[in-house]
């Protein structure tokens, strides 16, 4: 298993059914003028995508996605340690999920984990013992941030940019403003300022949830 961290608006989105889609930079970016090429790669667990940089006489560079098809995931999410005991050697502690306030029975702290304080949050996330929801990756692609269309926004877990407070037909309310595609922009601006102006590539992985294996 692998793991994929997601915040806690992601995390409710996951839980509700609603999200089945996440998008993860390429890292470095290829060049503006780059041209793209799928590139199965069945000898190193492809498949992985090559960009030529301008000219294609040239060697091209080659991306491989952090996960393939078939993968299973554990979600690292936030998780606060709310009470702990020792027994020996061993350390016992049970957490409560930032996402949702869901509480765990005692969870045995694995030795590599280094104890946790009462009231502070595992650092970077759950650890794979202490994950709650797996995914199964089922589809990997690559695309520029822009090319996002409304149906994959809601795929991504958005059903609109905001809630206003205003007028409708002169009736004083709540009222959803923006489309999914514009909820999505303004999440990635908060976590990869100016991506969605440059139109960076992006890994785009589907998946399913599954049990833990």
């Amino acid at each position: 298993m692998k793991p994929i961290l997601f915040n806690g608006d992601m995390v409710r989105a996951i839980l509700d059914g609603r999200k089945t889609q996440t998008r993860r930079l390429l890292k470095p970016q290829p060049m503006m003028n780059s041209d793209i090429v799928y590139k199965p790669d069945l000898y190193n667990g492809g498949p992985n995508w090559a960009f030529w940089n301008g000219n294609k006489m040239n060697e091209p560079r080659t991306w491989k996605p952090q996960y393939q098809p078939g993968d299973v995931l554990y979600v690292r999410e936030r998780a606060r340690c709310i009470e702990w005991v020792e027994q020996g050697h061993e350390r016992e502690s049970r957490f409560r999920y930032e996402a949702d306030g869901v509480e765990t029975d005692f969870v045995l702290l694995p030795d590599r984990i280094k104890p946790i304080k009462w009231n502070h949050c595992v650092p970077n996330g759950c650890f794979r013992e202490l994950a709650r929801i797996f995914l199964k990756v089922t589809d990997v692609r690559v695309e520029r941030v822009a090319d996002i269309c409304d149906l994959d926004a809601l795929k991504e877990g958005f059903d609109c940019r905001q809630i206003i407070r205003g007028k409708l037909n002169g009736v004083e309310g709540d009222y959803a403003d923006g489309c999914p595609h514009e909820g999505f922009m303004d999440a990635l601006e908060s976590v990869y300022p100016g991506s969605w102006e440059r139109n960076d590539w992006v890994f785009v992985y589907e998946f399913e949830r599954c049990e833990k294996p």
